[in-house]
């Protein structure tokens, strides 16, 4: 983990089993182990204790009639006994980057059955926020649980439906916990539960199903989103092994676009929603450092193109320096493009392409359009059919960073089997590599599947900024 935090930035959420609420003796182990390797460098974001509570007593963890109130109990009991084994209670002293931060803990982790408003009326966020940095939820936009698809690609291609969900879970809850100075997360979520829906989940109107719902989430006060990786069998995987190789899957590209847009953590990026008239067109303001950087643009329309005027009330600050005269009216464009929202491999952005790649590097010449605002109150961007534009006055320059120069194995990186080659000298310290648990390489392959990596996976890692390991 600590060598993946020095090739990305990246930090961790850490899961604890909380099956059995009489035992903490794993849970001590293992969160002072993270705690103890972890936190001082600032790589541990938080410790998550159990993963979808709202589904024990359906599933037989608890008994029946166990409900929010018997969680809170159980929690807050778990909490505080943890944080006293974790710290030195003798230390009074409190930091936000060492181990002497005793709010460690994200709470909820809830999925279905409870709302983060049940968190907020209950007492458990009231009681737990000294405790906790954050409250994490987990949601998909619809299923394909049972073996049924809720959802098609008209649902999929809807700005209100895909926004819809949110808006009526997140949206007011949401300002109560940013109100509080705690961090909203959205621990687990992808198109659609249960695998994904084929022809949806595993094609390109994913990708941009996933520019909207990102950054709709972001605008609503989310700090981080976190694509669901599931098994081999799965429609809705970011990437694939096929044979000894990793492929990129479309909704891959719908990270790269989003992280591009975010850009890094230190631009503390905003994200506005623009409301549009077309329910098959969105548009988002991306603010960093309070100045507007970008304008995100989605036709979902897969037989028209659309046209977006862009109003001066958002891009006045574009317009106000004249000291390139002519050229300060040029704005920059990049496109994400395909054929058909059907399309699986043939995606481009910018010019580039990872059809028919498996170390990570995007092939083809980057391609930057450049549209000139002769009426800056109304400058207007065409885009073609479904496709995305990135639209700013420049675009971020981004290096290549190399972590091997040959494929390697997740658990062969992890130490974890016997078919680990000497010859790859990688620096083994991971701290949790003692835990041998088997869903370890299936949360962090997010980083370490494409061995040669360039822009693309740092700025995913962006997106992806906190993952966890459930234990």
């Amino acid at each position: 983990m600590r060598q993946i935090s020095h090739i990305v930035p990246m930090k961790w959420m850490i899961g604890l089993n909380f099956e059995d609420a009489s035992n903490t003796e794993s849970a001590q182990i293992l969160g002072k182990l993270a705690v103890d390797s972890l936190l001082d460098d600032n790589l541990l974001y938080s410790i998550q204790i159990g993963n979808e509570p709202d589904l024990y007593a359906k599933h037989g963890v608890r008994k029946t009639e166990w409900g929010i109130e018997d969680y809170t109990n159980e929690w807050m009991t778990w909490a505080t006994q943890l944080s006293h084994h974790y710290f030195d209670d003798n230390d009074k002293t409190t930091s936000s980057t060492t181990s002497k931060r005793r709010n460690i803990f994200t709470g909820g982790v809830i999925c279905c059955t409870w709302q983060l408003q049940d968190l907020l009326d209950s007492g458990y966020f009231e009681r737990s926020k000294d405790l906790i940095n954050s409250i994490t939820v987990q949601k998909y936009s619809s299923n394909a649980c049972f073996g049924v698809a809720k959802g098609d690609i008209s649902d999929f291609t809807s700005h209100s439906w895909i926004t819809s969900l949110p808006r009526t879970m997140y949206e007011e809850p949401a300002k109560i916990v940013i109100e509080n100075n705690k961090e909203l997360i959205m621990g687990e979520t992808n198109s659609a539960a249960c695998r994904g829906i084929q022809g949806i989940s595993d094609t390109y109107v994913s990708a941009l199903w996933s520019i909207d719902w990102q950054l709709f989430l972001y605008s609503i006060g989310f700090s981080s989103v976190e694509l669901q990786l599931g098994g081999s069998t799965s429609h809705y995987n970011p990437m694939s092994k096929v044979g000894g190789s990793w492929i990129v899957n479309p909704i891959y590209y719908g990270s790269l676009v989003t992280a591009e847009a975010l850009g890094p953590s230190d631009a503390k990026p905003q994200v506005v929603h623009i409301e549009v008239s077309s329910d098959s067109r969105a548009a988002y303001a991306i603010f960093h450092q309070q100045a507007l950087k970008y304008i995100v643009l989605i036709n979902l329309n897969p037989d028209e193109e659309a046209v977006f005027s862009l109003q001066s009330s958002f891009t006045e600050s574009w317009w106000n320096n004249d000291e390139n005269g002519d050229e300060n009216n040029i704005l920059k464009v990049k496109r994400l493009t395909a054929d058909s929202l059907q399309e699986k491999h043939v995606i481009q952005w910018a010019g580039q392409t990872l059809h028919g790649v498996s170390d990570g590097l995007l092939r083809g010449d980057i391609e930057i359009d450049q549209v000139k605002c002769n009426d800056p109150n109304q400058c207007e961007i065409t885009l073609p059919k479904g496709s995305v534009a990135l639209v700013g006055q420049d675009f971020d320059e981004y290096h290549t960073t190399i972590i091997a120069d040959h494929s390697f194995d997740v658990d062969d990186f992890l130490g974890v089997n016997n078919s680990y080659n000497h010859e790859n000298n990688y620096n083994f310290t991971n701290p949790l590599r003692m835990a041998g648990t088997t869903t370890t390489s299936a949360t962090t392959t997010t980083f370490i599947l494409l061995p040669s990596i360039t822009s693309l996976f740092i700025s995913i890692s962006l997106v992806t900024y906190y993952m966890f390991i459930i234990i």
